[in-house]
């Protein structure tokens, strides 16, 4: 009796699968292309399993019966057939991924291998291909990358942590203890205003009507 009659694979796209594909592609910086992404896919399982790395396009074939192996039997995605036609094209269906069309750029060698497969007269028109269409994948709720938060150095308004390199010394002197003057009537304002805060509804009403 063969492997796949006593353990059965699951012919739906199970929650596991489906985790495993969304995170890969979250953390991807542009999409992916599908060959691409089931190779990622492969890696993730072997590291985590530990086990040696198999031909992901390879299927094994048993020495009985008539059902083949998936190259990866015992991996959450067992082949690139059960990966497109039941993971990917699930996520699509609930719109977790979607399919996106771009322009990649070629690289030399496809260029050149590219004039070779045309005939004479179509070599010509092709001198200008530079880039061809491609499919990719993505999520469709990539998260977007926070800006850090720029912190606000005090005094930045009168002239702290400005660059005064293109005036000669004299001038830089100068300008800072013109900004060190300005810094102290700066921090001597925010006491005022933090002691002005600090006082009682009442007491500014007694001042008021002394």
């Amino acid at each position: 009796m063969s492997l796949a009659g006593l353990r059965p694979w699951p012919q739906h796209a199970t929650r596991e699968a489906r985790q495993l594909v969304l995170s890969i592609l979250r953390s991807q910086k542009e999409p992916v292309a599908a060959k691409d992404l089931y190779k990622l896919v492969v890696e993730s399982e072997v590291q985590k399993s530990d086990m040696p790395a198999a031909n992901p396009d390879q299927t094994v074939f048993p020495s009985s019966g008539n059902r083949p192996m998936p190259p990866h039997p015992q991996h959450t995605i067992r082949s690139m057939r059960y990966f497109r036609g039941q993971v990917l094209a699930d996520l699509m269906r609930t719109k977790d991924v979607r399919r996106v069309y771009m322009q990649r750029e070629l690289t030399h060698e496809e260029v050149q291998e590219h004039k070779r497969t045309l005939k004479q007269g179509a070599r010509k028109q092709s001198e200008f291909l530079t880039a061809h269409g491609v499919w990719r994948y993505e999520c469709r709720n990539r998260p977007t990358p926070q800006k850090p938060k720029e912190e606000h150095v005090f005094g930045e308004e009168v002239g702290v942590g400005a660059d005064w390199s293109h005036l000669n010394r004299r001038r830089q002197r100068s300008r800072i203890l013109s900004v060190v003057r300005d810094v102290r009537w700066l921090r001597k304002l925010e006491k005022a205003r933090g002691e002005a805060l600090q006082e009682s509804p009442g007491e500014k009403v007694a001042e008021a009507a002394s």
